[in-house]
């Protein structure tokens, strides 16, 4: 959950914690209405924001090849849905040279 007074959880394969995660909260807008999403991604840590508040934080983000775990700090982008149709406009990709300030203290 993205609140940065909770510890960092380990989830995913071969961790105690599966392969899921929950948001925050519900910040998205009612249908029909256009969503802005954010993903900031620096390094091993990623944030996730829907219409400007923080919904989720990762850090020592990685997977499992060979029962060896290797950081996931580069790979392809991927846009999809689940069980609903989806529309994209303005996607915008741009590469960081630090983590935003103002997201430092998710990970402090």
């Amino acid at each position: 959950m993205a609140d940065k007074s909770q510890p960092f959880l380990p989830i995913g394969s071969g961790e105690k914690a599966g392969g899921y995660c929950m948001r925050s909260a519900n910040f998205e807008k009612p249908h029909g209405e256009w969503n802005t999403l954010e993903l900031i991604c620096f390094d091993d840590k990623s944030i996730h924001i829907v219409n400007g508040e923080v919904v989720m934080i990762l850090q020592n983000s990685r997977y499992v090849q060979d029962g060896e775990k290797i950081a996931l700090t580069k790979g392809k982008i991927q846009l999809q849905s689940e069980a609903a149709e989806v529309f994209y406009k303005d996607i915008e990709i741009r590469k960081l040279a630090t983590l935003p300030a103002e997201y430092v203290q998710y990970y402090n």
